[in-house]
Order: structure tokens, then C-alpha cells, then sequence
């Protein structure tokens, strides 16, 4: 069995085209490939091709000079350097495990087009907690009309009443499924949506005549796909939360949506979250989400789920060897992070456009608007002061380039 895993290591290796080096900054080789990971495609005019070359040499060069001063051992770098690596892993296992688990099939596209023709007759009620909406259904059972409950429960947080005939897919997920269940006529049991809870009433269905699915199909496929991979993430991450044992502690929870001073010190020490051999506790979390909160409007238990989220698909990637397999677009995440740490501090902190600069422009070639003619005379400065930096940088490193390998990776695709 060893041998044979051999083997197919050799044969893989062997079918796998062989890198070329193209650009040598001192140790540093940088291959064919290492320039398609920015330019997979082949250029259709000079100047773009040209350009492209220019902005990858030159992000080298400044990736380069951080290492060699050792500026990403120093903040702000050291700190940002690990969660560039870390967001690169989870988005190609989400590129790898998701978008490209999920293509749209013809059937996808059929059901999206009855989606798009169905118009839904809505009347709902939402709640805060499931024990109103509990209450309020068996209001409904008891005989109480639907539409004067609406009224009688109004909550300005939410809006409840009738909501006249809405496209189907423009409804939530949750609601969508509540409706598949029902008839018309029938009101649904109280169901959850996202926080809070809700109870709909469906007087109506029908269909709209629109336009043929082949003439919207080019339309609706990124947001189709995107529904698709939304659906196949949800249940991934519910399936890794169980591998991970991932557990919540419910009675704490309700903390995060508390200013600091008002949890007690015994509270403030508790775990939020479990999972393996991972605890959160409540202190070390609970700042970040409570201002989120109250400077964003953001839900702390969302963001928290959020951050869950990146942490298991993060573990799950790390556990497939990720790590490895896409070294390289790890180390050209942290080298264009540095590239334009520096780039920012060299080039673009160093313009100053003074007033009576924009005023001579605008005197001098008859320029009205006041923006345009600063505009103008930043990207002037910031074109030399970027030559500048580049020829500065070349004269800094030993540096080699095979013209051969550059020259084929800069040819033009051919005219059709």
C-alpha cells in the first residue's frame, strides 16, 4: 500500500506541469505560476499586459524590502499577517467545498423560473418570543380572525398586517418553506425566522406570465448560485458543528446584547461556546460584539454564529492539509497584505497637493472643477513617486528576469 501511494505521488507530480522560474530577486524565485495566480488569463492588448507585468514586479519588490527589514515582525503587520493567512485558507475551502459543489443544473433554473412567476397573498404576525406567537395561534384556533390580530399584536419592530401579493422568491428561506406546507386559505403554526418568530396567513397563490426562462436564465444565475451555495454552507457547517461538538451556552448568551458594567464578575468568566478542545469565554468576546452592536446595529449572537462559522470551516480545512496544498496562494495574500503596507507608506502617504497647485492647473489648462484638477495632480505625483519607489527598490536586490518565459506570459490572445 505504501508503495503504491508512491506512486501515485510520482505520477501526479509528473503529469503536473513543471514550474518556470521567471523573476529572481536576490533568493527569492518567482515562477510562471506565481505570475498566473494574478494573471490566469491571457492579455488582449499590450498596455494591459505591460501594466500587469509593472504591478506584479513591483509588488515583489516591496514584499521583498519588508521581509528583508523585517517590517512584518513589527505592527501593524505582525498582527494582521496571521488572520490574512487564516481568511485565505477558509476561502478556498469554501471555493473548493462549496462554489465548485454546487453548480446550477437545468433543474435549478425550472424551479427558479416557477419561483419567479408565483406571487404569494400574505398576511403575517411576528413576535419576539415563542411564547407570544403560541399564545396568539391558539387565539387563531380559538376562532379569532387573522387579520384583526394583526392589529391588536402590532409591534414596531416588525411589520405585521397584510402584505398584498409579493414575488415568492423575494420571501425568506424560513417563510418559503412555511408556504409549501400550506393551502389556501390555511394559516401556518408559529416558525422561526432568523430571531424572531412568526406566524403567516396565505390567502392566495398564483402564477404571472413573465418572460421565457431562456431570455432571463443569464440573469438569475448569480443570485440562483448564490442561493444554492447559501443552502449546501448552512448544512455543512450544521454537519461540523456536530463533528466539532460544538455546544452553546444558552444561559449566557443573552449577555452578549448587556453593557460591561451590568454582568456580574461570576458571569463574566463563564464559557459562551465549546467546542473540542476550544473554549470562548464571554470575557474575551463580549467587547468586540457589544460595540459591534451599539455603533452598527449589529446582532452580537449573529456575528458570534459568524465567527463560529470561520473557526470550524478554518479547523476543517487545516484537518484536509489546506495549509500545504495552497501554500502558495497563502504566501501571495501575505505578500500583497505587506506589498501594499508599504506601498501605502512610500507612495501614497507621501502626496500633498497643495491649493495653489490645484489653482495653477485649473488657471493654467483651463480646468473648472475644482476635484478634477486635484484628482489630476494626484495621479501625476503618484505616477512618478511610484517610478521612483521602483527604481529605488530594483537598486536595492540582485535581479534577473528570463525574457523567454516573460515574453510567452505576456503574448496576446489571438484575434477571433
Amino acid at each position: 500500500m505504501r508503495w503504491r501511494y508512491i506512486w501515485v505521488l510520482l505520477l501526479l507530480a509528473a503529469c503536473h506541469p513543471r514550474s518556470e522560474a521567471l523573476l529572481t530577486i536576490d533568493d527569492s524565485v518567482y515562477t510562471d505560476r506565481d505570475f498566473k495566480l494574478y494573471y490566469p488569463d491571457r492579455f488582449s492588448k499590450k498596455e494591459i499586459a505591460d501594466s500587469a507585468w509593472y504591478d506584479f514586479f513591483l509588488r515583489k519588490l516591496l514584499a521583498k524590502y519588508v521581509r528583508d527589514q523585517q517590517l512584518d515582525l513589527l505592527p501593524p503587520l505582525i498582527e494582521q499577517i496571521p488572520s490574512v493567512q487564516r481568511s485565505t485558507i477558509i476561502k478556498k475551502f469554501y471555493e473548493k467545498m462549496v462554489k465548485e459543489k454546487t453548480t446550477l443544473t437545468d433543474r435549478d433554473f425550472e424551479n427558479a423560473y416557477e419561483e419567479i412567476r408565483t406571487r404569494v397573498h400574505l398576511s403575517q404576525i411576528n413576535f419576539e418570543n415563542e411564547e407570544m406567537a403560541q399564545k396568539v395561534h391558539q387565539m387563531v384556533q380559538n376562532g379569532f380572525a387573522f387579520d384583526s390580530l394583526t392589529t391588536l399584536f402590532r409591534n414596531p419592530k416588525f411589520f405585521n398586517g397584510d402584505m398584498g401579493y409579493v414575488p415568492y422568491h423575494f420571501l425568506s428561506a424560513e417563510v418559503r418553506a412555511e408556504i409549501k406546507k400550506l393551502k389556501k386559505g390555511e394559516i401556518s403554526k408559529p416558525f422561526k425566522e432568523l430571531r424572531h418568530w412568526k406566524i403567516i396567513y396565505l390567502k392566495d397563490l398564483r402564477k404571472e406570465k413573465i418572460k421565457p426562462l431562456s431570455e432571463i436564465k443569464d440573469f438569475i444565475s448569480t443570485g440562483l448560485k448564490e442561493r444554492k451555495e447559501k443552502k449546501f454552507l448552512k448544512k455543512m457547517v450544521a454537519n461540523l458543528k456536530q463533528k466539532y461538538k460544538l455546544v452553546y451556552n444558552d444561559s449566557i448568551i443573552p449577555y452578549l446584547l448587556k453593557p460591561r458594567d451590568s454582568i456580574p464578575p461570576q458571569i463574566y468568566n463563564v464559557w459562551v461556546v465549546r467546542m473540542q478542545k476550544k473554549e470562548i469565554g464571554l470575557n474575551s468576546i463580549h467587547n468586540k460584539l457589544y460595540n459591534l452592536y451599539r455603533s452598527k446595529g449589529h446582532d452580537p449572537r449573529d456575528v458570534l454564529d459568524y465567527e463560529l462559522q470561520n473557526e470550524i470551516l478554518f479547523q476543517e480545512a487545516v484537518s484536509r492539509g489546506y495549509e500545504v496544498k495552497y501554500q502558495a496562494e497563502i504566501e501571495k495574500a501575505v505578500e500583497d497584505l505587506t506589498a501594499s503596507f508599504l506601498y501605502k507608506n512610500l507612495v501614497i502617504d507621501s502626496i500633498k497637493v497643495s491649493d495653489s497647485e490645484i489653482e495653477s492647473l485649473m488657471k493654467r489648462e483651463g480646468i473648472e472643477n475644482r476635484v478634477m484638477a486635484k484628482y489630476q495632480l494626484t495621479m501625476k505625483k503618484k505616477k512618478l513617486q511610484e517610478s521612483k519607489i521602483f527604481n529605488w527598490l530594483k537598486n536595492q536586490f540582485s535581479i534577473s528576469v528570463d525574457s523567454t518565459v516573460l515574453g510567452r506570459l505576456l503574448a496576446l490572445e489571438e484575434a477571433k
